[in-house]
């Protein structure tokens, strides 16, 4: 629709898109982005899912409204209390960001800070898992030296593409398996982003192919030949075929069973 539920009709011309900020007082601060009316949703104050770009454009506008509450909180916890010109300043230079750098940007330095928070949150599992792509990254960068020195801000197009590269040809990873590195990586710079490491979202654009894969199943009469043959000569091979039966049985994984 052209017109708003009050009867206001709407611009055809794109429109900023500004930041309100109460304070004591009402702010205003421009974003820096412009979008058409039909596709704002004025109701919830957010891009329609309609509009080209709704992903991107609603993480960049959601990362601008998380950075500006952290820093007006940390501003309100320092003594003196900051003055409403001083708050208006310090929210302009965040929305900007043009705040003086007082964050390491060093994508080694910071995926080491994640790994730090993550093995207090996630199992040793998934930990290992995101260890993983640190060895990756490391070795990445040893044989791209154009990389060295990696900030979270070079993680962009160009980055995805000769990391990609570098999966496919060096370490002769497949689609399901280049697609869960790339898990890993989004759910870091996701993380960083939102802690306030960066401002790209260019890893949003970044996609993987995920194939359905043959899942070979053994009958029976295959498990119960396998129950049945003799590996009492060697030790090793009789317990993981046992090992293996239990979990055929009782549908546990290797890890449930390790941690028994």
């Amino acid at each position: 629709s052209d017109r708003l539920s009050d009867g206001k009709i709407l611009s055809k011309k794109e429109t900023s898109i500004n930041l309100v900020v109460n304070v004591g007082k009402l702010m205003e601060v421009c974003t820096n982005e412009k979008i058409l009316p039909k596709y704002w949703d004025f109701r919830n104050r957010k891009v329609k899912s309609i509009y080209p770009g709704s992903l991107e454009l609603g993480v960049r506008l959601d990362g601008v409204r998380n950075k500006v509450l952290k820093e007006y909180r940390h501003a309100m916890e320092k003594e003196p209390k900051p003055t409403f010109d001083e708050i208006r300043e310090l929210i302009r230079n965040t929305v900007n960001d043009t705040l003086p750098e007082t964050k390491t940007t060093d994508f080694l330095k910071v995926y080491g800070e994640f790994l730090n928070e993550k093995k207090h949150l996630v199992k040793p599992l998934t930990l290992k898992k995101y260890g993983t792509l640190t060895v990756t990254i490391e070795d990445f960068i040893k044989k791209n030296p154009k990389f060295n020195n990696l900030c979270l801000h070079n993680v962009n197009s160009v980055y995805d593409t000769a990391f990609r590269t570098y999966l496919i040809e060096e370490c002769k990873i497949l689609n399901n398996t280049l697609d869960k590195y790339y898990d890993n990586l989004k759910s870091f710079m996701k993380w960083a982003f939102e802690n306030g490491y960066h401002t790209s979202i260019d890893y949003l654009r970044f996609k993987t192919k995920r194939e359905d894969t043959d899942i070979i199943t053994l009958s029976l009469e295959e498990i119960q030949a396998l129950s049945a043959l003799d590996l009492s000569n060697n030790p090793t091979l009789e317990k993981i075929r046992d090992c293996f039966l239990v979990q055929t049985y009782t549908g546990q994984r290797f890890s449930d069973l390790k941690n028994m």
